[in-house]
């Protein structure tokens, strides 16, 4: 039964890199028609990309981390890329091992995929395509209704939007000026869709404290004069909603069962 599991977990984490490596074209492009009909190929000399070199996280380590071709070195984005997809995966095999249901899980799955991409566009650009998040949420709504838990995955959704909100008017009333975009609240609705309430309360909070650590330790070595510092919030609160998915329930049981000692 154990060495099922792990042949199991082992093909989920298969996928998620293949995905995942689909994932490192869709941000590296952004262009759909690109997507579809482009062959991939080096972005330093344009060499058409055989599929051994296709093959996500190997190829990266064979080759050395450069282009047959060209020798210029490949990206970091693209191993990192595949490995994060892969552990995401890895976190959709936990949620239908838990659950049962693997239809659920492949919701899990592919919301978890569209985490990514939303991360990676807003470390990078600053902003977000809506559109992936409604992808996300709606894989997350799904994924609830067939758990039954469908009500909680909307609560999460509204409650997400809600706080992200009310902190941008909090912040603009204190401070006059914009401290969260709009593609916060995309975010963190499509976060509360899938960890559901109160497990989002979970998500908020991690995001929160990792950013705040971040911020403080990006000061620290960069910042110079009255500069204004700048920090794309989507990720930490993609990092928020998996520390929710892991330890969401254990938080709050203990936090729960400390306030009733």
């Amino acid at each position: 039964m154990l060495s099922y599991e792990i042949l199991l977990a082992g093909f989920w984490f298969l996928f998620g890199c293949i995905f995942g490596s689909f994932a490192n074209v869709v941000q590296l492009r952004g262009n759909w028609r690109a997507i579809a009909t482009g062959n991939s190929e080096c972005p330093s000399c344009g060499h058409q990309l055989r599929w051994y070199e296709l093959i996500p996280i190997l190829s990266f380590v064979f080759q050395g981390a450069r282009c047959r071709s060209c020798k210029k070195a490949i990206s970091w984005q693209y191993p990192l890329g595949e490995l994060i997809m892969g552990l995401f995966f890895l976190l959709a095999w936990r949620d239908g091992m838990i659950t049962g249901s693997w239809l659920a899980a492949g919701c899990t799955a592919f919301a978890l995929f569209w985490w990514q991409i939303i991360a990676a566009e807003d470390s990078k650009t600053y902003t977000v395509e809506p559109l992936y998040c409604v992808f996300a949420a709606v894989l997350s709504l799904v994924r609830g209704l067939l758990l039954g838990t469908g009500f909680a995955a909307f609560q999460g959704l509204i409650f997400g939007m809600v706080m992200i909100i009310v902190v941008r008017v909090a912040w603009w009333l204190f401070r006059r000026e914009e401290g969260m975009g709009d593609g916060d609240i995309w975010i963190a609705a499509a976060i509360g869709a899938l960890v559901g309430w109160p497990q989002v309360l979970v998500a908020l909070w991690f995001a929160v404290m990792l950013g705040a650590v971040w911020g403080v330790a990006v000061l620290m070595m960069k910042r110079r004069g009255g500069e204004r510092l700048m920090l794309p919030f989507g990720p930490f609160l993609v990092a928020g909603g998996c520390g929710a998915v892991l330890f969401g329930d254990t938080l709050l049981t203990w936090y729960l069962g400390t306030l009733y000692l």
